[in-house]
C-alpha cells in the first residue's frame, strides 16, 4: 500500500480475467431461460431506492410504502418491454433493519422476471438469498438457475466499505450473480431515463 492506494499485481488481476465466467444465463421465478449476459445483449428493467413516491392517480407524493413497491413490480411484470424488476422504492412504512427484506418479498409476489435486489446489510442479504432459494425449490436449484442478482453498491470512484464486501462475500458464497453499478458513472453513461436501469454486456473475447 502506497499513499493509501493498494496497488494489485497485473497478473493477479489477469488471473481473475480468466477464470470468471464469460457470460451467465440469468432465469425468471419460473427457472425459464430470460437474459443472457454475455456478447451484444442488452437489458432494461427499473430502478431502485426513492424513499418517497408519487401517486400516479392524484399525483399526490408520500413516502414510500411496500404496498407502492408491490404496485410498481405489477406494473413491472405486465410491461413486455421490461426485462428485469428492482424495489424501486426504500420502504418507509416497515423497520429499516428489514426493509430489505419486505421489499423483496413484495417483488418476488407480484413478478416472474428477474429481480435484482438491494441488502442493506450483509444479513440482510443472506436472508434474501435463503428466500430466494425457498422460491425456486433449493439453494442447489437457485445457483442452476438464478433469477436473483444481488446490488452491493459501491461508492464513487471505486470505494468498497467493509459492509459492502461483506455483502459481496456473501453473494460470492452462494454463487450468484452482482451488479455493480457506481451511480455517478452511471448518470455520467447512461442513455436513458434513471427511472430505466440498464445492462450492457462486454462482447466476449
Amino acid at each position: 500500500m502506497i499513499d493509501d492506494l493498494v496497488y494489485v499485481p497485473r497478473a493477479v488481476v489477469q488471473h481473475c480475467f480468466n477464470t470468471a465466467p464469460k457470460g451467465i444465463q440469468i432465469y425468471n421465478r419460473l427457472g425459464e431461460p430470460s437474459m443472457k449476459l454475455w456478447g451484444n445483449h442488452v437489458y432494461y428493467g427499473t430502478s431502485t431506492a426513492s424513499p418517497r413516491t408519487r401517486n400516479a392517480l392524484t399525483g399526490d407524493i408520500h413516502p414510500t410504502r411496500v404496498e407502492d413497491i408491490s404496485i410498481g413490480a405489477k406494473l413491472a411484470d405486465a410491461l413486455p418491454n421490461i426485462d428485469f424488476v428492482m424495489p424501486f422504492g426504500s420502504s418507509q412504512d416497515v423497520d429499516s433493519n428489514v426493509a430489505d427484506l419486505y421489499e423483496f418479498e413484495t417483488v418476488v409476489h407480484n413478478t416472474v422476471k428477474p429481480v435484482i435486489f438491494c441488502g442493506y446489510t450483509p444479513m440482510g442479504v443472506e436472508t434474501v438469498f435463503e428466500m430466494a432459494a425457498t422460491v425456486a425449490g433449493g439453494k442447489e436449484r437457485l445457483k442452476k438457475r438464478p433469477f436473483i442478482i444481488s446490488y452491493p453498491e459501491p461508492i464513487s470512484p471505486m470505494t468498497y466499505p467493509e459492509e459492502i464486501i461483506d455483502k459481496m462475500y456473501v453473494s460470492a458464497d452462494w454463487e450468484s450473480p452482482r451488479l455493480h453499478a457506481v451511480p455517478v458513472s452511471w448518470e455520467a453513461l447512461r442513455r436513458s431515463p434513471f427511472q430505466g436501469a440498464w445492462f450492457r454486456c462486454l462482447p466476449k473475447p
